[in-house]
């Protein structure tokens, strides 16, 4: 004989939440590009500007590839089988197959900043809070944290830290203030 708390752990939700579920999913999530092609992008846009030879941990934060691990797994696979890149200890290219891969738009130098603040904004930021901060920072001067706090009516406290360091990949910090770092700034950094 069932009891009811074995009936309850065996009912199942309703078709109905499920898909509205799924629905509410689906409208919130981010585009899926694959860590191949976000390592290539990444790599095509610092060609764009000059840099043919980018350095590796700068392509992994421009991929938001949070594991060191996973990205350096994943780079042989790019040159022995696809043959797309080539390497060293701390230098990531494309190869002609590379190049022909990625094709001659993404390797066009953009004419301003804008595209890679888009990318930064929908790659590599989760939140509203952190989106304005780096909204804030797009002068490419450095902030103290109570100037930012100050300036979006928010107390200086430990969710606001939080916030910040959720820019982790795309901030530099000197003398207890941050500032945008140089891979946010293709087309160079604003002037003051």
């Amino acid at each position: 004989m069932a009891t009811s708390k074995t009936v309850a752990r065996s009912a199942k939700k309703s078709p109905t939440k499920k898909k509205s579920a799924a629905k509410k999913s689906a409208a919130t999530a981010r585009p899926q590009v694959s860590c191949k092609d976000r390592i290539l992008q990444a790599i095509a846009s610092r060609i764009a500007f000059g840099d043919t030879k980018p350095n590796r941990d700068m392509i992994m934060g421009m991929a938001a590839m949070t594991s060191k691990k996973s990205f350096s797994n994943l780079i042989p696979t790019l040159k022995k089988k696809h043959k797309w890149v080539d390497y060293d200890s701390t230098s990531i290219w494309l190869t002609d197959e590379g190049k022909d891969y990625v094709g001659p738009d993404i390797l066009a130098v953009p004419a301003n900043n804008d595209a890679m603040y888009d990318k930064i904004r929908n790659d590599m930021i989760d939140g509203g809070r952190p989106r304005l901060i780096f909204d804030l920072m797009l002068d490419g001067g450095w902030h103290s944290k109570d100037e930012l706090a100050a300036a979006m009516n928010l107390p200086l406290n430990k969710s606001f830290t939080n916030n910040i360091s959720k820019l982790s990949k795309v901030i530099e910090r000197k003398n207890g203030k941050v500032r945008l770092s140089d891979m946010v700034f293709p087309c160079g950094r604003p002037s003051a």
